[in-house]
């Protein structure tokens, strides 16, 4: 293993622990080190940096590089302008796009402990620029740990709407019984917004969808996983405008004992094709929604398991980008009509006062054609309304008997 260091200062050294890289030269500092490890790329690196602010333009880690922040590191996104790395997806950490030098496209084995990534919203001059985002970290890799880093200052505009969800915090990897996601203690907060640009905080995504190339998954779909792809716990995520977790093309993904507080909703998944999804002993506390589950449209959606979580549902969500104005109903769980072979047990639905369908609220919802959920020993408090059969999406469209 090759060990560099960086540390805050300004008096020019060789990265060892006595004489560490400059910090307030980091790129270059970054750049030194991929140069000297280019010739034997597969020796795994640490990078072990100190306390202290460092402004950076965004980096690419190496094949195998395990970066170890100090808790009062804070990494620093400069404003890049409309040339920022992985533009328009602009991020402090990122795995290269396709074709750049910057580093390889996929990552084998990475890690990142401790300390801050700062998306510097506040000072980022194209932020209102239709279509760029700014967050934190973007990983692609076979085996990847996030532990412990507080992603802050990000966001996404909404002047198109189909490109405005920012994923401040997100790994991806392939289907392989060797490939790995754990995300553990992280926090995500301070959201910045132009114009309603929304976001996913902390997303996985751990089959590529296709059975070919070099980062192509190593067994189809049709051959189910047997060990467990990416686990997400003890994470917390506050002042959400959008989903505080989800997922997307994945199996066998548990998400445990995680926390989200004031979100707009606690968990989404409506993309690709998923399976074996567990989310257990979670809180969603005076969110909106709590999970959901499905799309109008395509995918797969099989075999959660949703046990042991406390809902606490504020109100239900008014949708001000929408024109006509509409207001999506407030639900602890919505299955949306493609998931199947469901269990929904040991939850905790909470709001108050006293709230029914006609107010906009529900426990758990199978709507539009989704199959019907095995329902165990769940409990509602205040919720006058606990399963709803095709419930529509917005209240208005409810139509009473």
């Amino acid at each position: 293993m090759i060990i560099f260091h960086i540390s805050n200062t300004s008096t020019p050294g060789a990265g060892s622990k006595t004489k560490p890289f400059p910090g307030d030269c980091f790129d270059e500092a970054m750049a030194t080190i991929h140069r000297q490890t280019k010739v034997t790329p597969e020796e795994p690196v640490k990078i072990i940096i100190g306390p202290g602010e460092y402004l950076t333009k965004g980096f690419a880690p190496g094949l195998h590089w395990d970066i170890r922040l100090a808790e009062q590191t804070v990494l620093k996104l400069v404003d890049v302008g409309m040339h920022g790395f992985h533009h328009p997806n602009n991020y402090v950490i990122s795995t290269a796009w396709y074709g750049r030098p910057d580093g390889p496209e996929w990552n084998k084995t990475f890690s990142l402990t401790g300390g801050t990534l700062d998306a510097n919203w506040p000072a980022q001059s194209a932020r209102g620029v239709s279509g760029v985002k700014f967050g934190g970290i973007h990983i692609q890799s076979v085996r990847a740990t996030i532990k412990n880093v507080d992603v802050i200052n990000w966001g996404s505009n909404g002047l198109d709407l189909e490109h405005s969800e920012a994923f401040p915090l997100a790994v991806a990897t392939i289907s392989s019984e060797e490939s790995r996601i754990h995300i553990k203690g992280c926090s995500v907060s301070r959201q910045h917004q132009f114009q309603g640009g929304y976001a996913t905080a902390i997303n996985v995504v751990t089959t590529q969808d296709r059975y070919d190339g070099p980062h192509g998954d190593l067994f189809p779909w049709t051959v189910p996983r047997r060990s467990i792809s990416a686990v997400v716990e003890n994470n917390r995520v506050e002042g959400l405008y959008g989903h505080a977790y989800g997922c997307a093309w994945s199996e066998r993904v548990v998400f445990r004992r995680n926390y989200a507080e004031k979100c707009k909703a606690g968990f989404n998944i409506d993309s690709g094709r998923n399976r074996n999804i567990t989310i257990r002993d979670c809180q969603f506390i005076a969110c909106n929604q709590g999970i959901h589950v499905g799309n109008f449209h395509e995918g797969e959606f099989d075999a959660f398991r949703i046990t042991g979580n406390v809902f606490h549902l504020s109100a239900p969500f008014v949708n001000k980008l929408l024109n006509p104005v509409k207001t999506e109903f407030a639900y602890g769980v919505r299955l949306t009509h493609l998931p199947k072979n469901a269990l929904i047990s040991g939850n905790m639905f909470v709001t108050y006062p006293e709230q029914n369908l006609v107010d906009g609220f529900y426990g758990i919802g199978h709507c539009e054609g989704a199959e019907r959920p095995l329902l165990k020993a769940n409990r509602f408090s205040g919720l006058n309304y606990y399963v709803a059969k095709d419930a529509p999406f917005y209240r208005e469209d409810l139509k009473l008997k």
